[in-house]
């Protein structure tokens, strides 16, 4: 799984993407935390899960109430998209190393 933001993760098969969320909870009997992860969504394409997840964090912040007015969302929105570019910029980065190599060899 790949951590794209905050709690979201990003997981593949062999047939889709998955978009999970991951929430630490309790064990009740033992008092011990443990990380669940939830599927959010399946898709067929990276940009289908990004616009998914997109949606998922506006909605969450909104019912969360971290977000009150339109200026707190609008820097809500800033942030993740500022997060999802440093992302896509990297496996872009990746992507031409490994086209390099293929190049070279």
């Amino acid at each position: 799984m790949v951590n794209i933001y905050n709690d979201y993760y990003i997981n593949a098969d062999a047939n889709c993407f998955m978009l999970r969320e991951k929430k630490t909870l309790t064990n009740k009997k033992t008092q011990e935390e443990y990380d669940n992860f939830t599927t959010l969504g399946y898709y067929s394409s990276l940009a289908g899960l990004y616009r998914g997840f997109i949606r998922v964090v506006e909605r969450d912040a909104i019912m969360d109430e971290r977000v009150q007015t339109l200026g707190d969302f609008i820097e809500s929105m800033d942030d993740l998209f500022s997060a999802l570019h440093n992302i896509i910029s990297a496996l872009e980065d990746l992507k031409s190393v490994y086209k390099d190599d293929e190049d070279d060899g």
